[in-house]
């Protein structure tokens, strides 16, 4: 925040275990003065929840909530508004999670000493999910990601220095039409094929974790789910195009 207190930056800043390699990387905002509530490292990329105040008088608030994401090195950021509430005396945003394509984010909003009322939001759907272990994620914006995390944690990736905060490959479907959708993970290399194609890779060497909950289909899912099949070995490109030519007749 600057000496007037009229305008603020985010800025996030990573660092090694050891607490080298310092870098400070500024965050893009349109304005105003969000303060940021909390933030989450998933595959490349850092989520933030921000909220914004707007005194009305001396006793109440305007509040907006904010989640917004960026890559690891600042670039790519998107900010997209998900809560905003009449005016209140208060306003507490909890924490947020991601798991896969879908996030939970809750919030507290107070109209007297007595009177708190919890405000609970999803974004996002999981097509197929164990946890945060593997799976295919459809965010609202219809941008799919097959994603894989190596970490202990169901919920809060990118804790500590045992949870890696695991793998996205992300790709736009386009359109609400059928599509096929396959997320491979060979140990290396996570890819995400669309209609038989492949959309995306990124590296990642970690197996993914172990959890005890169920396989879960359609989690948030506004949709239909016509066939979806778990292989025991990864498939190749071409194992993947082939599948999909024969779902076409």
């Amino acid at each position: 925040m600057d000496k007037d207190g009229k305008t603020a930056e985010i800025v996030t800043i990573t660092m090694n275990l050891n607490g080298g390699d310092v870098v400070r990387i500024r965050r893009p905002i349109s304005g105003g003065l969000p303060a940021v509530q909390d933030l989450q490292a998933v595959g490349d990329r850092v989520y933030y929840a921000i909220a914004e105040m707007e005194d009305i008088d001396k006793d109440l608030f305007h509040a907006t909530n904010w989640l917004a994401s960026s890559r690891r090195d600042g670039s790519d950021w998107r900010m997209s508004k998900v809560m905003e509430y009449p005016p209140s005396q208060g306003f507490g945003y909890k924490p947020f999670y991601i798991v896969g394509g879908k996030t939970y984010y809750t919030a507290i909003q107070r109209y007297s000493t007595k009177d708190f009322r919890a405000l609970l939001g999803v974004d996002g759907a999981n097509i197929i999910s164990k946890g945060s272990a593997f799976g295919i994620g459809l965010s609202d914006g219809s941008e799919v990601s097959a994603f894989v995390n190596g970490g202990e944690d169901y919920l809060c990736s990118g804790e500590g220095p045992i949870d890696t905060a695991g793998a996205l490959a992300t790709g736009a479907l386009g359109d609400d039409t059928l599509h096929q959708v396959a997320g491979v993970y060979d140990g290396h290399w996570l890819k995400l094929y669309v209609d038989g194609k492949l959309r995306s890779t990124t590296t990642y060497a970690t197996s993914p974790a172990h959890n005890e909950f169920p396989l879960l289909l359609g989690d948030g899912f506004v949709g239909i789910l016509r066939d979806v099949r778990i292989f025991n070995g990864p498939l190749k490109d071409n194992d993947v195009e082939r599948l999909f030519r024969h779902e076409r007749r």
